[in-house]
């Protein structure tokens, strides 16, 4: 859904350029060609009013369909939930919460992202779009630069905008079904012991969640995922039902993904990023935490698991762990990596 969600968000802000690109151009082109500054002036006030009209609609649009994408997405997540929690043999009754389309609207109302409401987000995310194509259309304009290249400016400013668009959409969706799920749970609480915390093995996996994840609390105690800016991470059910508990965990796996191929990007901004070209999939047990999962791949006797491990830790905090002087745990203090000296420090 996230995927497909960040297609239209692409396809919308292709639409914005399509759309502004021919009028900023020839704005600009006047604004050059004009003798007097109160002409020029007059000319750039003209194309950021477009700009702003045009982005208005868009951002309207990526809204509307983040919102209901996100509702929709609420209301199914509980029945999934319950056709998933199912073991042969089995039998514990488990209800399924009835959520209305006013409850669902007032919770994506009432949601933050990085403590600021979806809306409010929105449009500081518009607002800062039209500054971006604001600002390299007026660099291209005193640097004299031709149509093509002003072109270009643009699609790199709106590629920056398409991308934290995606970025929202995923934080939305992954707080709309883990607010659900969590509903799911409160209304089945005498069967719920404990939540555990669940984050992504990968590399991409933030030192907050990597804290976290295996860690177990009590329902109404749990931290809330998403935590931060596209997180990934979930809750899972520890439920009192010890059977239950054994049928879904015994064989139940967990992916983690070893990227490798190491690719840097130039992007037409100027900008670098890394990009992996090839990922190598393991399935650790599902009861198996990122910390412990990590350490096997410190102590590994593939040079590609210990090279993978040594990317993701940094060369100085491997040798720590591979030594044995620190323990993975010890590598975080409060969601956050400790610094070089801090371990230091820590070993005194």
């Amino acid at each position: 859904m996230i995927n497909g969600l960040a297609d239209d968000i692409a396809e919308h802000l292709e639409g914005a350029l399509e759309q502004v690109n021919a009028k900023i151009i020839s704005l600009s082109l006047k604004a050059e060609e004009a003798l007097s500054l109160a002409r020029k002036k007059r000319y750039l006030d003209q194309e950021r009013k477009q700009i702003e009209k045009v982005l208005r609609s868009i951002y309207r649009d990526i809204g509307k369909d983040i919102k209901s994408t996100s509702i929709d997405l609420a209301a199914a997540t509980p029945e999934i939930i319950d056709s998933m929690v199912q073991a042969p043999g089995i039998t514990i009754k488990l209800g399924v919460p009835n959520l209305n389309r006013k409850q669902l609207e007032s919770w994506f109302q009432s949601t933050q992202i990085e403590g600021t409401y979806f809306s409010d987000y929105l449009k500081k995310m518009e607002a800062n779009a039209v500054s971006r194509i604001v600002s390299e259309t007026r660099q291209s304009l005193i640097l004299n630069e031709g149509l093509r290249q002003t072109a270009k400016r643009i699609q790199n400013a709106l590629d920056i905008g398409r991308r934290s668009a995606e970025g929202l959409a995923h934080n939305s969706l992954h707080a709309a079904s883990n607010w659900s799920e969590r509903q799911y749970w409160i209304r089945n609480q005498d069967q719920i012991k404990a939540m555990r915390y669940v984050a992504e093995l990968d590399r991409k996996t933030t030192p907050l969640c990597r804290s976290l994840d295996g860690k177990q609390f009590k329902l109404d105690e749990a931290p809330q995922p998403p935590l931060h800016w596209k997180c990934r991470s979930m809750l899972m059910p520890v439920f009192k039902n010890k059977a239950l508990n054994d049928a879904l965990n015994t064989s139940a796996t967990r992916p983690a993904r070893i990227e490798t191929g190491k690719h840097v990007v130039h992007h037409r901004s100027g900008g670098t990023s890394t990009t992996y070209r090839k990922m190598r999939a393991q399935h650790p047990q599902a009861t198996v935490s990122y910390n412990e999962w990590l350490n096997s791949l410190v102590h590994s006797k593939d040079p590609k698991n210990v090279s993978f491990a040594r990317e993701v830790l940094g060369p100085t905090r491997f040798n720590l762990v591979k030594s044995g002087k620190l323990k993975m745990e010890s590598l975080y203090y409060a969601g956050r990596l400790r610094t070089i000296k801090q371990l230091q420090e820590l070993m005194k």
